[in-house]
């Protein structure tokens, strides 16, 4: 998985297997809708949110790289 940030073009990867994580739901998602922001364009622009709790069940088979640099 990775995740970009597109002010600074710097992403974090995240190295699993996928048979190590269990997500699990809790709370609401939250829907956030702009109309305002891109109406010459006639688009209307949405966010979502949600918060996930993840167990592994091996921590060690995890790996992470933070501020890579796009290429």
């Amino acid at each position: 998985m990775r995740v970009v940030d597109r002010k600074t073009g710097k992403m974090s990867v995240i190295f699993d297997m996928g048979e190590i994580r269990w997500p699990g739901e809790w709370g609401v998602i939250l829907i956030l809708v702009d109309p305002y922001s891109l109406k010459k364009q006639g688009l209307v622009e949405c966010r979502s949110f949600q918060m996930v709790d993840i167990g592994l069940t091996q921590p060690a088979q995890l790996a992470a790289i933070q501020e890579a640099k796009l290429s």
